[in-house]
Order: C-alpha cells, then structure tokens, then sequence
C-alpha cells in the first residue's frame, strides 16, 4: 500500500490521485499503529525522497506537474537495451518509521485540502490544480483559504511557528465584529476541532481564536510571539484588546505588553500596566532573598515619550507611577544593605 502511495506521488496531482493518496497513507498509518511500538516501521527502497530528503524532489515534482498539466510534460525515455539500470541487488533501502509516514500522510491530507478549497464544487475530479508540496508553502496556503485546523495540524507535526494563524484569525474575528452582516461566515463552522468551550452565536469566532492563543501558550510556554500576534492584530487595526488577553499578556510577560502599547502611542494605558508591574514587585519584596523582575527598559520608553508629550493630564498622573518607582528601588536598597 506504501509502495502504490508512492507511485501515486509521481503522477500529476489532481483531485482524484491526491484523495486516493491520502488513503492508502491513512490505511498504511492505522496499520503499523495496530502493531507493538518496537515493529512500527516500513523497509522500502531508497529514493530521492527518502534517501537525500524531499526538497530537491518536491521542486522536481512541482515542475513535473506543470509541464504536465500545460501539455508540455513528457516521461522520461526508456533506457535502450536496459543501459543504465542498476541492479536490483544494489538498490539499498530505508526504513521509514511511523512518525515518517504520519507526516507524509499529514502533508497528502493537507494538500488535499488546499486544492479542494481552490476548486469548484462541480468541478470534475481529474481537474489539475497543483497544490504546494513543500510545509512551509501548504501550511502558508491553509491560512489563506482560512483552514485554520488544518493548518494548525501542519503546524504541530511540522514544527511551523502558528504566529500566522493567530494573526489571521484574530483579523478575522475583528472582521466579523466589525460587519453589519447576521451570515455567520464559513470559516467559523468548518474550524472547530480544537474549541473546548462553544461560546454562544455571537462569540463562536472568538472561541476559536482563544483556544488558538491557549493550545500555542502550551506547544511554546516560553514564547512571547504567541500572545505578542494577537496583541498586535488588535492594535494594528485599532480593535480593543479583550481583557483576558490583555491580563494574560500582562501577567506573562509585562514588557513586552507595553513595548506595544508605546509602539502605537497608548500611553495611559501603558502607565496603567507599568504602575500595576510596580506594585507587584514592591509587594515582593518582603526579605532580602526575594527576588522581582521590572521592565526598566520599557520604564525608560514611557517616561521619555512622556517628556515629549504636550499633554499635562499625562505628565501628573506620570508621576504616580515615578513615586511608587522611588519607594520600590528604596526598599530594594535597604534589603540590600542587610
């Protein structure tokens, strides 16, 4: 079955081949899951695919298919008198392991519904419309057709960065709060995989898009470009931020909360988060062993944009927050001196 999935490989990829690719990859894929752990594995013959990797074959493959599917592909000429071929006996092999032949199968199924989502309903099933074969391009592709699960698949299996599809969901749900329209849009019925907690009609989109922000916080814990991608979608097209993320961004990482804040001129809101960030530390400092964390970089950001401001209303409640940064370093000093 392995061995049929591969030779469909090489034929120009439209609708009918892809779908039975996908397939004989699910069927091969539920096979060695039924297996002890230690016989999950397949021996096939080595190829440009398996032996050297796939990014050379995958272009090749590509090109094929457009020469094919523009009338000017032609298959390569048998050698005469069997020139040239090499002896079965010399044909090494490679063993492919579960894992391996998951994300074949992940790639064929996405794939798939790439060029499902770029092809008619009607449309007949040996129409070509060559979808990308690389990751990086399909996975680029489902968040244009808005696929986001797919593409979240994609993501996690090929260790892709979800920053793009956080990004694009969120403008997408600014889209639908920001439309007169009662139709709720396709995207949100079809992306529903990964939601826990339905949220009724109107917040269904926005369900969507936090369980995008919760699943990207587990899969990177440590990241900031995971609640860094929604927060600047919502400034970029001047969305109020909800308060969830805006306590969540706060909470996991302040600087880089108000270095977006300043980056779009939200000074009272960037005050508002530094004075909070003070006030935490300076309720940490209970010993000389406690340790605290402030964003002095960002701390010098605010109060120089604060200089340049005309605004006088800015200026004195800056101050607030200049008072309680003075009582925090004395009590940092006098725990210092013990």
């Amino acid at each position: 079955m392995l061995e049929y999935a591969n030779r469909l490989h090489k034929e120009l990829q439209n609708r009918d081949i892809l779908l039975r690719r996908c397939r004989c990859l699910s069927v091969v894929c539920q096979t060695l899951a039924l297996l002890p752990e230690q016989s999950r594995y397949l021996a096939v013959v080595a190829t440009k695919d398996n032996a050297h990797g796939t990014g050379s074959n995958d272009i090749e493959q590509e090109d094929y298919d457009e020469e094919v599917s523009s009338g000017s592909g032609h298959l390569p000429a048998e050698p005469a008198n069997g020139a040239n071929k090499p002896a079965a006996s010399s044909k090494s092999l490679v063993l492919l392991s579960l894992e391996d032949i998951t994300k074949e199968a992940a790639l064929c199924d996405a794939r798939y519904a790439v060029l499902e989502a770029s092809l008619s309903a009607d449309s007949p099933p040996t129409v070509s419309c060559i979808p990308p074969s690389k990751p990086e391009e399909v996975f680029k592709k489902l968040v244009e057709k808005k696929l986001f699960d797919h593409a979240w698949l994609m993501s996690s299996i090929f260790s892709i960065p979800p920053y793009t599809i956080i990004e694009a969901v969120t403008y997408e749900c600014i889209k639908v709060d920001a439309s007169s329209d009662d139709v709720e849009p396709h995207w949100i019925a079809i992306n529903r995989r990964y939601v826990d907690e339905v949220g009724s009609g109107k917040d269904r989109h926005w369900s969507i898009m936090r369980s995008y922000v919760e699943m990207g916080r587990r899969l990177y814990p440590n990241d900031s470009r995971i609640l860094r991608s929604a927060s600047m979608t919502f400034m970029q097209y001047e969305w109020p931020l909800p308060c969830w993320l805006s306590a969540l961004h706060q909470e996991r990482d302040v600087g880089d909360f108000v270095n977006i804040l300043l980056s779009f001129g939200h000074l009272e809101s960037a005050l508002d988060a530094l004075t909070k960030a003070v006030e935490s530390a300076s309720e940490c400092l209970v010993s000389e062993h406690a340790r605290s964390i402030l964003p002095y970089t960002q701390i010098d950001m605010f109060f120089h944009l604060v200089a340049k401001s005309e605004d006088p209303y800015l200026k004195e409640i800056s101050k607030q927050l200049a008072t309680k940064l003075r009582i925090y370093m004395e009590r940092v000093e006098t725990f210092s001196r013990r």
